[in-house]
Protein backbone atom coordinates (compact mmCIF):
# COMPACT_ATOMS: atom_id res chain seq x y z
CA UNK A 1 0.00 0.00 0.00
CA UNK A 2 2.62 2.51 1.04
CA UNK A 3 4.81 1.80 -1.97
CA UNK A 4 1.97 2.37 -4.45
CA UNK A 5 0.86 5.56 -2.74
CA UNK A 6 4.38 6.95 -2.61
CA UNK A 7 4.96 6.28 -6.32
CA UNK A 8 1.72 8.06 -7.19
CA UNK A 9 2.75 11.03 -5.03
CA UNK A 10 6.15 11.10 -6.71
CA UNK A 11 4.63 11.34 -10.17
CA UNK A 12 2.19 14.05 -9.02
CA UNK A 13 4.96 16.04 -7.33
CA UNK A 14 7.08 16.02 -10.47
CA UNK A 15 4.25 17.33 -12.65
CA UNK A 16 3.07 19.95 -10.13
CA UNK A 17 6.55 21.39 -9.77
CA UNK A 18 6.82 22.04 -13.50
CA UNK A 19 9.42 19.40 -14.21
CA UNK A 20 11.41 19.62 -17.41
CA UNK A 21 11.80 16.93 -20.07
CA UNK A 22 14.50 15.09 -18.18
CA UNK A 23 12.42 15.07 -15.02
CA UNK A 24 9.37 13.80 -16.93
CA UNK A 25 11.44 10.84 -18.09
CA UNK A 26 12.45 10.38 -14.47
CA UNK A 27 8.80 10.08 -13.46
CA UNK A 28 8.25 7.55 -16.21
CA UNK A 29 11.24 5.58 -14.96
CA UNK A 30 9.72 5.53 -11.47
CA UNK A 31 6.41 4.23 -12.85
CA UNK A 32 8.14 1.51 -14.83
CA UNK A 33 6.44 2.44 -18.15
CA UNK A 34 2.91 1.54 -16.99
CA UNK A 35 0.13 1.81 -19.58
CA UNK A 36 -3.54 2.75 -19.10
CA UNK A 37 -4.56 -0.80 -18.18
CA UNK A 38 -1.88 -0.98 -15.50
CA UNK A 39 -2.94 2.39 -14.12
CA UNK A 40 -6.56 1.24 -14.00
CA UNK A 41 -5.65 -1.95 -12.13
CA UNK A 42 -3.54 0.02 -9.68
CA UNK A 43 -6.37 2.48 -9.11
CA UNK A 44 -8.84 -0.34 -8.39
CA UNK A 45 -6.38 -1.89 -5.93
CA UNK A 46 -5.81 1.41 -4.15
CA UNK A 47 -9.54 2.09 -3.93
CA UNK A 48 -9.95 -1.05 -1.82
CA UNK A 49 -7.25 0.07 0.64
CA UNK A 50 -8.34 2.07 3.71
CA UNK A 51 -7.31 5.72 3.77
CA UNK A 52 -3.98 6.30 5.55
CA UNK A 53 -3.89 7.95 8.95
CA UNK A 54 -2.83 11.63 9.20
CA UNK A 55 0.61 10.66 10.50
CA UNK A 56 1.04 8.13 7.70
CA UNK A 57 -0.01 10.70 5.10
CA UNK A 58 2.49 13.20 6.49
CA UNK A 59 5.24 10.59 6.38
CA UNK A 60 4.38 9.61 2.80
CA UNK A 61 4.34 13.24 1.66
CA UNK A 62 7.66 14.03 3.30
CA UNK A 63 9.32 10.98 1.79
CA UNK A 64 7.93 11.73 -1.65
CA UNK A 65 8.92 15.39 -1.42
CA UNK A 66 12.47 14.51 -0.43
CA UNK A 67 12.77 12.06 -3.30
CA UNK A 68 11.31 14.56 -5.77
CA UNK A 69 13.75 17.26 -4.69
CA UNK A 70 16.62 14.84 -5.16
CA UNK A 71 15.28 13.90 -8.61
CA UNK A 72 15.14 17.57 -9.51
CA UNK A 73 18.62 18.61 -8.42
CA UNK A 74 21.00 15.65 -8.21
CA UNK A 75 23.02 14.50 -11.24
CA UNK A 76 23.75 10.78 -11.74
CA UNK A 77 27.37 11.28 -10.69
CA UNK A 78 26.30 12.24 -7.17
CA UNK A 79 24.38 9.03 -6.33
CA UNK A 80 26.43 8.30 -3.21
CA UNK A 81 25.81 11.74 -1.70
CA UNK A 82 22.14 11.43 -2.65
CA UNK A 83 21.88 8.15 -0.76
CA UNK A 84 23.22 9.82 2.39
CA UNK A 85 20.78 12.75 2.01
CA UNK A 86 17.78 10.48 1.63
CA UNK A 87 18.91 8.37 4.57
CA UNK A 88 18.77 11.52 6.73
CA UNK A 89 15.33 12.28 5.33
CA UNK A 90 14.34 8.72 6.23
CA UNK A 91 15.21 9.32 9.87
CA UNK A 92 13.05 12.46 9.93
CA UNK A 93 10.12 10.68 8.23
CA UNK A 94 10.16 7.70 10.53
CA UNK A 95 10.66 9.91 13.58
CA UNK A 96 7.68 12.12 12.70
CA UNK A 97 5.49 9.07 12.17
CA UNK A 98 6.48 7.40 15.44
CA UNK A 99 5.74 10.57 17.42
CA UNK A 100 2.07 10.23 16.52
CA UNK A 101 1.71 6.48 16.94
CA UNK A 102 4.05 3.46 16.85
CA UNK A 103 1.57 1.66 14.58
CA UNK A 104 2.47 3.90 11.63
CA UNK A 105 6.16 3.00 11.80
CA UNK A 106 5.93 0.15 9.31
CA UNK A 107 3.83 2.01 6.68
CA UNK A 108 6.09 5.05 6.93
CA UNK A 109 9.15 2.84 6.48
CA UNK A 110 7.59 1.15 3.48
CA UNK A 111 6.76 4.45 1.84
CA UNK A 112 10.27 5.74 2.43
CA UNK A 113 11.86 2.62 1.02
CA UNK A 114 9.61 2.67 -2.05
CA UNK A 115 10.17 6.36 -2.72
CA UNK A 116 13.90 5.88 -2.22
CA UNK A 117 14.01 3.03 -4.72
CA UNK A 118 12.02 5.03 -7.29
CA UNK A 119 14.28 8.04 -6.84
CA UNK A 120 17.40 5.95 -7.20
CA UNK A 121 16.05 4.31 -10.37
CA UNK A 122 15.25 7.67 -11.97
CA UNK A 123 18.52 9.27 -10.95
CA UNK A 124 20.47 6.34 -12.33
CA UNK A 125 18.53 6.11 -15.59
CA UNK A 126 21.72 6.70 -17.60
CA UNK A 127 23.85 4.40 -15.46
CA UNK A 128 24.55 0.69 -16.10
CA UNK A 129 21.88 -1.77 -14.83
CA UNK A 130 24.19 -2.99 -12.08
CA UNK A 131 24.60 0.54 -10.72
CA UNK A 132 20.82 1.09 -10.87
CA UNK A 133 20.14 -2.01 -8.78
CA UNK A 134 22.89 -1.22 -6.27
CA UNK A 135 21.74 2.37 -5.81
CA UNK A 136 18.09 1.38 -5.39
CA UNK A 137 19.09 -1.20 -2.81
CA UNK A 138 21.17 1.34 -0.88
CA UNK A 139 18.25 3.81 -0.78
CA UNK A 140 15.78 1.20 0.41
CA UNK A 141 18.24 -0.12 3.00
CA UNK A 142 18.79 3.43 4.32
CA UNK A 143 15.09 3.92 5.05
CA UNK A 144 14.70 0.49 6.61
CA UNK A 145 17.79 0.92 8.80
CA UNK A 146 16.54 4.27 10.08
CA UNK A 147 13.16 2.80 11.05
CA UNK A 148 14.76 -0.24 12.71
CA UNK A 149 17.00 2.01 14.77
CA UNK A 150 13.99 3.97 15.99
CA UNK A 151 12.14 0.75 16.77
CA UNK A 152 15.03 -0.42 18.94
CA UNK A 153 15.03 2.87 20.82
CA UNK A 154 11.28 2.62 21.34
CA UNK A 155 11.53 -0.82 22.85
CA UNK A 156 14.41 0.11 25.16
CA UNK A 157 13.17 3.56 26.26
CA UNK A 158 9.47 2.99 26.83
CA UNK A 159 8.71 6.69 26.13
CA UNK A 160 7.67 6.75 22.52
CA UNK A 161 6.66 10.38 21.90
CA UNK A 162 9.50 12.05 23.79
CA UNK A 163 12.32 9.94 22.39
CA UNK A 164 10.92 9.90 18.88
CA UNK A 165 10.43 13.62 18.90
CA UNK A 166 13.99 14.10 20.06
CA UNK A 167 15.27 11.86 17.26
CA UNK A 168 13.21 13.67 14.64
CA UNK A 169 14.26 17.06 16.02
CA UNK A 170 17.91 16.12 15.81
CA UNK A 171 17.49 15.01 12.23
CA UNK A 172 15.62 18.19 11.35
CA UNK A 173 18.11 20.40 13.17
CA UNK A 174 21.04 19.02 11.20
CA UNK A 175 20.36 21.05 8.01
CA UNK A 176 19.64 24.16 10.07
CA UNK A 177 22.95 23.74 11.89
CA UNK A 178 24.70 23.39 8.55
CA UNK A 179 23.12 26.60 7.26
CA UNK A 180 24.13 28.44 10.43
CA UNK A 181 27.71 27.22 10.11
CA UNK A 182 27.79 28.31 6.45
CA UNK A 183 26.45 31.75 7.38
CA UNK A 184 29.10 32.10 10.09
CA UNK A 185 31.80 31.14 7.62
CA UNK A 186 30.58 33.80 5.21
CA UNK A 187 30.53 36.47 7.93
CA UNK A 188 33.84 35.47 9.51
CA UNK A 189 36.13 37.58 7.24
CA UNK A 190 34.04 40.69 7.90
CA UNK A 191 34.04 40.05 11.66
CA UNK A 192 37.82 39.60 11.67
CA UNK A 193 38.33 42.83 9.74
CA UNK A 194 36.04 44.63 12.18
CA UNK A 195 38.04 43.34 15.14
CA UNK A 196 41.26 44.46 13.45
CA UNK A 197 39.80 47.93 12.90
CA UNK A 198 38.72 48.25 16.54
CA UNK A 199 42.08 46.91 17.70
CA UNK A 200 43.96 49.53 15.67
CA UNK A 201 41.79 52.29 17.14
CA UNK A 202 42.38 51.10 20.71
CA UNK A 203 46.10 50.71 19.99
CA UNK A 204 46.35 54.29 18.73
CA UNK A 205 44.42 55.50 21.76
CA UNK A 206 46.75 53.65 24.12
CA UNK A 207 49.96 54.92 22.49
CA UNK A 208 48.71 58.52 22.32
CA UNK A 209 47.64 58.61 25.98
CA UNK A 210 50.44 56.50 27.43
CA UNK A 211 53.15 58.69 25.85
CA UNK A 212 51.15 61.95 26.18
CA UNK A 213 51.49 62.99 22.57
CA UNK A 214 51.35 66.73 22.09
CA UNK A 215 51.63 67.89 18.49
CA UNK A 216 48.86 70.47 18.00
CA UNK A 217 46.34 67.77 19.03
CA UNK A 218 46.93 67.25 22.76
CA UNK A 219 46.45 63.92 24.52
CA UNK A 220 47.81 65.12 27.88
CA UNK A 221 44.41 65.11 29.63
CA UNK A 222 42.82 62.19 27.76
CA UNK A 223 42.51 59.09 30.02
CA UNK A 224 44.17 55.82 29.00
CA UNK A 225 42.13 52.74 28.03
CA UNK A 226 43.03 51.14 31.36
CA UNK A 227 41.68 54.06 33.35
CA UNK A 228 38.46 54.10 31.35
CA UNK A 229 37.99 50.36 31.79
CA UNK A 230 38.49 50.61 35.58
CA UNK A 231 35.89 53.37 35.84
CA UNK A 232 33.50 51.43 33.61
CA UNK A 233 33.71 48.41 35.90
CA UNK A 234 32.94 50.65 38.87
CA UNK A 235 29.95 52.22 37.08
CA UNK A 236 28.51 48.89 35.93
CA UNK A 237 26.65 48.46 39.21
CA UNK A 238 25.73 52.14 39.65
CA UNK A 239 21.97 52.53 39.50
CA UNK A 240 22.13 56.17 38.44
CA UNK A 241 24.34 55.34 35.44
CA UNK A 242 22.00 52.56 34.31
CA UNK A 243 19.02 54.89 34.76
CA UNK A 244 20.66 57.42 32.45
CA UNK A 245 21.09 54.73 29.79
CA UNK A 246 17.49 53.56 30.15
CA UNK A 247 16.08 57.09 29.86
CA UNK A 248 18.10 57.79 26.71
CA UNK A 249 16.89 54.56 25.14
CA UNK A 250 13.29 55.40 26.01
CA UNK A 251 13.62 58.84 24.43
CA UNK A 252 15.27 57.57 21.26
CA UNK A 253 12.70 54.82 20.76
CA UNK A 254 9.74 57.16 21.27
CA UNK A 255 11.06 59.88 18.99
CA UNK A 256 12.18 57.41 16.34
CA UNK A 257 8.87 55.55 16.39
CA UNK A 258 6.90 58.76 15.79
CA UNK A 259 9.35 59.80 13.07
CA UNK A 260 9.06 56.42 11.35
CA UNK A 261 5.27 56.41 11.27
CA UNK A 262 4.85 60.02 10.13
CA UNK A 263 7.86 60.00 7.79
CA UNK A 264 6.75 56.87 5.96
CA UNK A 265 3.09 57.91 5.76
CA UNK A 266 3.82 61.45 4.53
CA UNK A 267 6.49 60.12 2.18
CA UNK A 268 4.12 57.62 0.59
CA UNK A 269 1.29 60.14 0.25
CA UNK A 270 3.45 63.01 -1.01
CA UNK A 271 5.26 60.70 -3.38
CA UNK A 272 2.02 59.27 -4.77
CA UNK A 273 -0.14 62.39 -4.99
CA UNK A 274 1.34 65.41 -6.74
CA UNK A 275 -1.15 67.92 -5.32
CA UNK A 276 -0.36 66.91 -1.74
CA UNK A 277 3.38 67.11 -2.42
CA UNK A 278 3.01 70.62 -3.82
CA UNK A 279 1.01 71.62 -0.76
CA UNK A 280 3.21 70.16 2.01
CA UNK A 281 6.72 69.80 0.67
CA UNK A 282 7.71 73.52 0.50
CA UNK A 283 6.89 74.04 4.19
CA UNK A 284 8.76 70.88 5.16
CA UNK A 285 11.77 71.98 3.11
CA UNK A 286 11.88 75.27 5.03
CA UNK A 287 12.00 73.42 8.36
CA UNK A 288 14.42 70.70 7.27
CA UNK A 289 17.73 72.66 7.32
CA UNK A 290 17.17 73.96 10.87
CA UNK A 291 19.60 72.03 13.15
CA UNK A 292 18.35 70.22 16.22
CA UNK A 293 20.23 72.49 18.63
CA UNK A 294 18.40 75.53 17.22
CA UNK A 295 15.11 73.85 18.09
CA UNK A 296 15.98 73.53 21.80
CA UNK A 297 14.78 76.99 22.99
CA UNK A 298 11.54 76.95 21.00
CA UNK A 299 10.77 73.34 21.97
CA UNK A 300 11.12 74.22 25.66
CA UNK A 301 8.55 76.98 25.13
CA UNK A 302 6.25 74.78 23.04
CA UNK A 303 6.06 71.65 25.15
CA UNK A 304 4.86 71.44 28.76
CA UNK A 305 7.78 69.35 30.05
CA UNK A 306 11.48 68.94 29.39
CA UNK A 307 10.97 65.26 28.61
CA UNK A 308 8.48 65.90 25.81
CA UNK A 309 10.68 68.62 24.32
CA UNK A 310 13.67 66.27 24.17
CA UNK A 311 11.56 63.58 22.50
CA UNK A 312 10.35 66.21 20.01
CA UNK A 313 13.91 67.19 19.11
CA UNK A 314 14.80 63.52 18.67
CA UNK A 315 11.75 63.13 16.42
CA UNK A 316 12.84 66.05 14.23
CA UNK A 317 16.30 64.57 13.77
CA UNK A 318 14.91 61.30 12.42
CA UNK A 319 11.84 62.58 10.57
CA UNK A 320 13.38 64.36 7.60
CA UNK A 321 15.80 61.61 6.47
CA UNK A 322 12.96 59.07 6.61
CA UNK A 323 10.59 61.40 4.74
CA UNK A 324 13.02 62.19 1.93
CA UNK A 325 14.13 58.60 1.40
CA UNK A 326 10.52 57.42 1.31
CA UNK A 327 9.73 60.08 -1.29
CA UNK A 328 12.65 58.93 -3.43
CA UNK A 329 11.59 55.32 -3.02
CA UNK A 330 8.07 56.04 -4.25
CA UNK A 331 9.45 58.01 -7.21
CA UNK A 332 11.71 55.07 -8.12
CA UNK A 333 8.88 52.52 -8.36
CA UNK A 334 8.75 51.02 -11.84
CA UNK A 335 5.69 52.29 -13.73
CA UNK A 336 5.29 48.85 -15.29
CA UNK A 337 4.48 47.43 -11.86
CA UNK A 338 1.78 50.03 -11.33
CA UNK A 339 0.20 49.40 -14.74
CA UNK A 340 0.31 45.64 -14.21
CA UNK A 341 -1.40 45.98 -10.82
CA UNK A 342 -4.07 48.22 -12.35
CA UNK A 343 -4.70 45.66 -15.09
CA UNK A 344 -5.16 42.98 -12.43
CA UNK A 345 -7.84 45.07 -10.71
CA UNK A 346 -5.88 46.61 -7.82
CA UNK A 347 -7.50 49.58 -6.13
CA UNK A 348 -5.64 52.62 -4.81
CA UNK A 349 -5.30 51.29 -1.25
CA UNK A 350 -4.13 47.90 -2.50
CA UNK A 351 -1.71 49.61 -4.87
CA UNK A 352 -0.13 51.57 -2.00
CA UNK A 353 0.05 48.64 0.41
CA UNK A 354 1.01 45.79 -1.93
CA UNK A 355 2.99 47.42 -4.75
CA UNK A 356 4.37 50.85 -3.87
CA UNK A 357 5.30 50.19 -0.23
CA UNK A 358 7.21 46.91 -0.90
CA UNK A 359 8.99 48.48 -3.88
CA UNK A 360 10.02 51.50 -1.80
CA UNK A 361 11.21 49.47 1.20
CA UNK A 362 14.95 49.59 0.30
CA UNK A 363 14.86 53.39 0.25
CA UNK A 364 12.74 53.48 3.42
CA UNK A 365 15.22 51.35 5.36
CA UNK A 366 18.06 53.54 4.12
CA UNK A 367 16.17 56.50 5.55
CA UNK A 368 15.63 54.63 8.82
CA UNK A 369 19.35 53.92 9.16
CA UNK A 370 20.31 57.54 8.44
CA UNK A 371 17.52 58.85 10.63
CA UNK A 372 18.64 56.73 13.58
CA UNK A 373 22.11 58.26 13.43
CA UNK A 374 20.76 61.80 13.24
CA UNK A 375 18.29 61.04 16.04
CA UNK A 376 21.14 60.08 18.37
CA UNK A 377 23.00 63.30 17.52
CA UNK A 378 19.88 65.34 18.24
CA UNK A 379 19.12 63.47 21.46
CA UNK A 380 22.60 63.92 22.92
CA UNK A 381 22.61 67.62 22.04
CA UNK A 382 19.22 68.12 23.69
CA UNK A 383 20.26 66.19 26.81
CA UNK A 384 23.44 68.20 27.16
CA UNK A 385 21.62 71.52 26.93
CA UNK A 386 18.34 71.00 28.76
CA UNK A 387 18.27 67.49 30.16
CA UNK A 388 18.61 66.30 33.73
CA UNK A 389 19.02 62.61 32.89
CA UNK A 390 20.38 60.60 29.99
CA UNK A 391 23.75 59.67 28.52
CA UNK A 392 24.23 63.16 27.06
CA UNK A 393 23.61 64.76 30.46
CA UNK A 394 25.97 62.22 32.09
CA UNK A 395 28.73 63.09 29.61
CA UNK A 396 28.35 66.85 30.04
CA UNK A 397 28.19 66.55 33.80
CA UNK A 398 31.44 64.53 33.74
CA UNK A 399 33.11 67.39 31.83
CA UNK A 400 31.82 69.94 34.35
CA UNK A 401 33.15 67.86 37.26
CA UNK A 402 36.49 67.17 35.47
CA UNK A 403 35.88 63.42 35.50
CA UNK A 404 37.64 62.71 32.23
CA UNK A 405 37.23 58.90 32.21
CA UNK A 406 33.46 59.36 32.52
CA UNK A 407 33.48 61.55 29.40
CA UNK A 408 35.01 58.74 27.37
CA UNK A 409 32.62 56.22 28.94
CA UNK A 410 29.66 58.38 27.90
CA UNK A 411 31.00 58.59 24.34
CA UNK A 412 31.55 54.83 24.17
CA UNK A 413 28.05 54.12 25.50
CA UNK A 414 26.57 56.41 22.85
CA UNK A 415 28.56 54.61 20.15
CA UNK A 416 27.57 51.13 21.34
CA UNK A 417 23.89 52.05 21.66
CA UNK A 418 23.89 53.64 18.22
CA UNK A 419 25.56 50.56 16.76
CA UNK A 420 22.96 48.31 18.38
CA UNK A 421 20.09 50.41 17.00
CA UNK A 422 21.57 50.41 13.50
CA UNK A 423 22.10 46.66 13.71
CA UNK A 424 18.47 46.18 14.72
CA UNK A 425 17.37 48.18 11.67
CA UNK A 426 19.56 46.07 9.37
CA UNK A 427 18.16 42.89 10.88
CA UNK A 428 14.62 44.15 10.46
CA UNK A 429 15.35 45.03 6.84
CA UNK A 430 16.52 41.47 6.14
CA UNK A 431 13.33 40.10 7.69
CA UNK A 432 11.09 42.53 5.81
CA UNK A 433 12.96 42.17 2.50
CA UNK A 434 14.14 38.55 2.18
CA UNK A 435 14.42 38.98 -1.59
CA UNK A 436 17.31 41.43 -1.06
CA UNK A 437 19.55 38.78 0.52
CA UNK A 438 18.50 36.19 -2.07
CA UNK A 439 19.25 38.46 -4.98
CA UNK A 440 22.29 40.19 -3.54
CA UNK A 441 25.77 39.62 -4.82
CA UNK A 442 28.08 37.27 -3.01
CA UNK A 443 30.13 39.10 -0.42
CA UNK A 444 27.74 42.03 -0.24
CA UNK A 445 26.98 43.23 3.31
Amino acid sequence: MAGAISLRVLRGEGRAAGAGPGETRAGEACSGGEGPAEDRREGEALAAVPAPSPAESAALGLAAGAATEILRETPPAAMAATAVSLAEAGSAVAGAAVVSSPSVLAPATGSLASASAGAATAISRDAPPAAVAATAASFAAAGTAAAELLSTRLQSAGAVPARAAAGGGMAAASPAGGRLAAALRRQLPGLLLGLVSIGLLVGFWYLATAYRWNFYIRFTNVPTPGEVFSELVALAGDGKFLTNIGISLQRILLGFAFATVLGVVFGLLCGRYLMLRRLLFPALEVLRPIPAIAWVPISIMLWPSTESSIVFITFLGAFFPILLNTLHGVAAVDAVLLRAARCLGAGEASLLARVILPAALPHIFTGLAVGMGVAWVSLIAAEMISGQFGVGYFTWEAYSLIEYPHIVIGMLVIGVLGLACSGAIRLLSRIAMPWQSLGGREGAP
